[in-house]
């Protein structure tokens, strides 16, 4: 195989992404939501139920909040980072290892 990049696990660690995945009934209401009050706010759509938000600046609390006040259910809130596992997905685009 071909090495890619070297990097120490200490550094893998400062760089591992910290998101918040929100499972919710209503996509397009939280989308609005989130467009209209935290415009440039990072977020994935993962599926019919779930947006991981990726920015780390922003506290569950305050997406819970936004929510209740727009009247949007929320199903779970979990605040969570990437795996060794992540990262090495992320940097070999998804490949992993054949």
């Amino acid at each position: 195989g071909n090495m890619i990049k070297e990097i120490a696990m200490k550094d893998i660690a400062e760089r591992k992404k910290a998101y918040i995945d929100l499972e919710i009934q209503d996509l397009k209401g939280v989308i609005s939501a989130l467009n209209e009050t935290l415009p440039g706010l990072t977020y994935e759509i993962v599926s019919e139920h779930k947006i991981r938000i990726l920015d780390d600046s922003i506290m569950p609390q305050e997406i819970t909040k936004l929510l209740f006040n727009r009247e949007i259910d929320i199903l779970s809130i979990v605040r969570g980072s990437e795996t060794l596992e992540d990262y090495f997905k992320r940097v070999t685009g998804g490949e992993g290892i054949a």
